[in-house]
């Protein structure tokens, strides 16, 4: 729900390391830098408390063969007979009927696309390798979303099985085009870039055995967002009842309330842990990156003009300090800010636009040089040289 684009992790990851280095994304949600490090010949590690973050990463960044390709596309075609909602459906497993991952999945809108994941989840035994059965829950949890994330009409069964096999070739075609960028990369380089996906919390990440031997040269991460509510572990259904059906459809665990995800409740006066467990993370970080190693942050604020401030004292106290880029490239205070429309996230204040404002933040350590920037090709753009 808070994902970055593609093309900004690409342009950051080209800007500051060279093939072969390794990015750090602390807070790497669905892997979008991972996906773009390793694509690039850069090597990678992304950790995230959520595991379910961990298993879109992992299958989002596996390297898979075209027969995977072939049985995952085959199993989707033959749902197409099988999920048929007069067929008896598989029993669940202990209490997970009454479970907070089922909770209104059992309403007059919402049951048959319910028993229809049910169905899907049933077959999965007939996919042979653990690669394969994971991109096929990967198909399945994008279908559901569509389906049933806050939708004010849920689709037919029809309408999720042929959503369900467009996904599947959708998915495919995805995985070949980045199996290609990464063997590309792995034929210049003479290795195959690597990536590292854990569950764990960012002020843990001392106790990764492989940070006491690698350091990251670039840290390109979007962490919580301070006081803004991010349904990180959620769908909403049904008139925004809060259900967590991913975590079943992905065999992951949950059981944690949102301000889990979110350092902290966004309703607490001053941000108190949101802003401790903020400086404890980046504590940790600058102990286990390279003296010369940037961070680059993708971050929203329910309040800018109160709230960047401390964000960037918390930074100081870290032992970061930030690096403003040239005026004629932003919108004149050194940084990059935009408008997102149309993001699922809450504000604690209900006027005013600034919620919906991002901005992407550059620190270095607060005892080395200005980073050396790689030259980028630039973009044309009918109002002027670059963008």
């Amino acid at each position: 729900p808070a994902r970055f684009s593609p093309l900004l992790a690409k342009t950051v990851i080209e800007a500051f390391t060279e093939a072969g280095e390794w990015v750090l994304d602390p807070f790497m949600g669905g892997g979008t830098t991972l996906v773009e490090a390793r694509s690039l010949g850069r090597n990678s590690i992304g950790t995230d408390i959520s595991e379910l973050a961990c298993f879109v990463s992992k299958a989002k960044t596996m390297l898979v063969s075209e027969e995977d390709l072939r049985e995952v596309n085959d199993w989707s075609c033959s749902l197409v007979g099988k999920l048929n909602l007069r067929r008896r459906v598989p029993p669940l497993e202990g209490s997970l009927k009454h479970s907070e991952q089922l909770k209104y999945l059992y309403g007059r809108k919402t049951w048959p696309i319910r028993k229809a994941i049910q169905l899907a989840l049933s077959e999965l035994t007939t996919l042979p390798k653990p690669k394969q059965r994971q991109l096929a829950r990967c198909v399945l949890l994008k279908t559901a979303q569509w389906a049933l994330d806050g939708r004010s009409r849920i689709p037919s069964c029809g309408d999720f099985r042929d959503r369900l096999t467009a996904n599947a070739r959708e998915m495919s075609l995805g995985l070949q085009e980045f199996n290609r960028a990464v063997l590309g990369q792995a034929d210049r380089l003479g290795y195959v870039p690597v990536v590292h996906c854990c569950t764990m919390p960012a002020a843990s990440l001392g106790e990764l055995e492989l940070l006491q031997v690698v350091k990251p040269k670039l840290v390109l991460t979007s962490p919580p967002y301070p006081g803004i509510h991010v349904l990180y572990h959620r769908w909403q259904i049904d008139g925004g009842k809060e259900t967590g059906a991913p975590f079943w459809i992905s065999g992951t665990l949950d059981g944690k309330a949102a301000s889990h995800y979110t350092f902290g409740d966004r309703r607490q006066h001053g941000l108190t842990n949101y802003y401790l467990r903020l400086r404890e993370s980046f504590e940790a970080l600058n102990s286990l990156i390279a003296d010369d190693a940037v961070v680059v942050q993708l971050v929203a604020f329910s309040s800018p003009e109160m709230q960047l401030e401390r964000y960037l004292s918390i930074m100081k106290d870290a032992g970061f300090r930030e690096v403003l880029l040239p005026r004629r490239r932003t919108c004149g205070d050194g940084r990059l800010w935009r408008v997102v429309p149309n993001r699922k996230w809450y504000a604690h204040r209900t006027t005013g636009a600034s919620r919906r404002l991002e901005v992407v933040l550059v620190h270095v350590k607060s005892t080395r040089r200005l980073p050396r920037i790689h030259p980028v090709q630039s973009t044309p753009h009918p109002d002027g040289p670059e963008r």
